[in-house]
């Protein structure tokens, strides 16, 4: 059955599947580099201070999107691949009719609160107006991107990651056009920027819509158009999802607050050397989402042993992956986070960026491993665990920076990180030698 990775070489099947979706993850990760670039540019350096100042929200919201997507993706892909296509069904209806309503709720909520929130990150004064501007336009965005989110975790499910590729490329090519047009032909400066983002998600998310129907129609006669008892699976799978990667934004959130207050040249700095530490987190999120179909799959087919061995190759590819990132970002830090900054380059804002990425970017490594055995750990139905590693490593993060910078600055923001990501991979790696002894018991609808 096309999409099955419950045959052939692990190590095989699973670069067949995660490739198309490292390459999505990296052409979208390039977007934003030049959607960064078109605003540090074309416009200010307050204009990128203020999209840094909402990006803690904004990446909330994504987390929260894309780790919900996660949870749904081991739902559907463990009744995939034990051959249930009645149950597959009504998950994947389940899934589309939850991630919309909640998306609504997300909206309304957060349109409500912006100012409050964007007062509570100590947001400076100068920056204020556009960083709601970009925040509010991005918030009634929000269906379409956890709709977008639950179709891309159906077609994850049943092994298809190429359709999911072509749309995140259609959208991202069409958002850096608009923000040509808009930003820097237009000069419609933050407020462009947003809108751009807001037609291509809404675009892609209708086009996926419509490519998913025919993806599963040969089983469209099958389940039931929404059942809670299928809710209360998803929700078993998709709340750590979410949890994990609102945990890392609201962690941002707490150091955000502490990054404004170092100075509009310092949010900058971090701005544009955090591009990289994205596209690490967006990478290894990648492969560890990839792990967690392929173990859910074999773990609903019966085949432990494929297991193993996929972790494995999973391993070794993020390894190689990080190493080669850390490298680059350690020694060509200055240029990388140059590109982001308008001429003449703000000192203070450049030091920033190259200190964090002198101190972030060797632990990268660390970073690899950590997620791949998260992503075993989901595959396995662990959520427990999981979430408990993903709590630890927000408070060692957050603790650090607040602890420490009232005596060594901004390195404290720095610091946060790799303390952060030892704490939650020792506590994973302690969940996977439990899980082998002892393995989970997968909840099923």
């Amino acid at each position: 059955m096309k999409g099955d990775l419950t045959t052939g070489s692990p190590a095989r099947k699973l670069f067949a599947f995660t490739a198309p979706t490292l390459v999505g993850v990296l052409f979208q990760q390039l977007y934003n580099i030049v959607d960064s670039i078109i605003i540090g540019q074309f416009v200010s350096l307050d204009a990128l201070a203020a999209v840094s100042a909402s990006y803690p929200v904004t990446a909330l919201f994504i987390g929260m999107a894309t780790g919900g997507s996660a949870g749904a993706t081991i739902l559907v892909s463990f009744h995939f691949g034990s051959k249930q296509m009645d149950e597959m069904m009504t998950s994947v209806r389940t899934c589309l009719i939850s991630f919309g309503s909640f998306a609504l709720t997300l909206m309304l909520g957060g349109l409500l609160l912006d100012r409050s929130v964007l007062t509570a990150l100590q947001t400076p004064a100068e920056i204020f107006v556009p960083a709601r501007q970009y925040l509010d336009i991005f918030l009634l965005g929000l269906p379409f991107l956890f709709l977008y989110n639950a179709v891309n975790a159906s077609f994850q499910a049943v092994g298809n990651s190429r359709t999911p590729l072509v749309l995140l490329i259609f959208s991202s090519g069409l958002n850096v056009v608009l923000d040509l047009w808009w930003v820097a032909g237009l000069g419609w400066g933050v407020i462009g920027a947003a809108a751009a983002t807001l037609l291509s998600q809404a675009l892609a998310c209708v086009t996926a819509l419509c490519l998913l129907q025919c993806q599963l129609r040969p089983w469209q006669g099958l389940g039931q158009r929404f059942r809670s008892r299928t809710l209360r699976s998803l929700i078993h799978y998709a709340v750590p999802g979410m949890l994990q990667q609102s945990v890392v934004a609201i962690g941002q959130l707490f150091m955000q607050s502490r990054i404004n207050s170092f100075g509009t040249a310092v949010v900058a700095g971090h701005a544009a050397a955090f591009k990289i530490n994205t596209i690490v987190l967006a990478v290894m999120n990648a492969q560890s989402s990839a792990l967690s179909a392929f173990t859910s799959q074999n773990l609903g087919a019966g085949k432990k042993d494929r297991i193993t061995r996929g972790f494995r190759a999973a391993l070794g590819a993020s390894l190689a992956l990080c190493g080669a990132i850390s490298a680059c970002a350690f020694f060509f830090s200055g240029s990388f986070v140059g590109i982001f900054l308008e001429k003449p380059v703000n000192r203070e804002a450049l030091d920033t960026g190259i200190r964090f990425l002198h101190i972030v970017s060797p632990s990268y490594l660390l970073l690899g491993v950590k997620m791949c055995a998260d992503g075993l750990l989901k595959g396995l139905g662990d959520m427990k665990t999981f979430t408990i590693s993903t709590l630890c490593d927000l408070c060692v993060r957050v603790g650090t920076a607040f602890l420490l910078s009232s005596t060594i600055g901004y390195t404290a923001v720095c610091l946060g990180y790799p303390f952060g990501w030892i704490v939650g991979i020792t506590l994973t790696c302690l969940g996977l030698f439990r899980a082998r002894r002892h393995p989970p018991v997968t909840a099923s609808t």
